[in-house]
């Protein structure tokens, strides 16, 4: 499996963990595994649990650098795909254009046209006052 087929792997789990917030991560991601009847690979169950072990953090930062979006507002999709970015520029040593292209580009597959220049925007945002990147860079769609 690519490191993209795992990280739309990751979206998929964080879109359907978002009707079962407050689940506990490690028994929500077995019960998946079961299903498929397979074991995910490490980075997608230590990715996974450590999104919603930091949920509270990732969805702050999101609102905080979303102006005038709160987390709760935006779409399942979008809100999925923002939350395992932001924990990449967080926690994570991939590179950050890495990280936002790959967002947007899975924004681009499964969430609406609008939504991966809003993603791109938000990320943009975020990785700059952070410091991840330049301030005055910007990755592009």
């Amino acid at each position: 499996m690519t490191r993209h087929e795992e990280r739309e792997l990751i979206f998929t789990l964080l879109y359907e963990y978002t009707f079962y917030e407050g689940a506990n991560a490690d028994a929500f991601i077995s019960s998946r595994e079961e299903m498929a009847e397979t074991s995910y690979p490490p980075f997608v169950k230590e990715t996974f649990t450590g999104v919603i072990s930091s949920l509270a953090e990732i969805d702050r930062d999101v609102t905080e650098y979303s102006v005038g979006w709160k987390v709760k507002r935006m779409s399942r999709v979008t809100r999925s795909i923002l939350r395992l970015a932001v924990y990449e520029l967080s926690f994570t040593n991939t590179p950050p254009k890495a990280v936002i292209n790959e967002a947007v580009e899975i924004a681009k597959a499964y969430d609406d046209e609008k939504a991966s220049g809003f993603i791109n925007g938000i990320l943009n945002n975020y990785a700059r006052a952070t410091g991840k990147i330049a301030k005055d860079a910007t990755v592009d769609e």
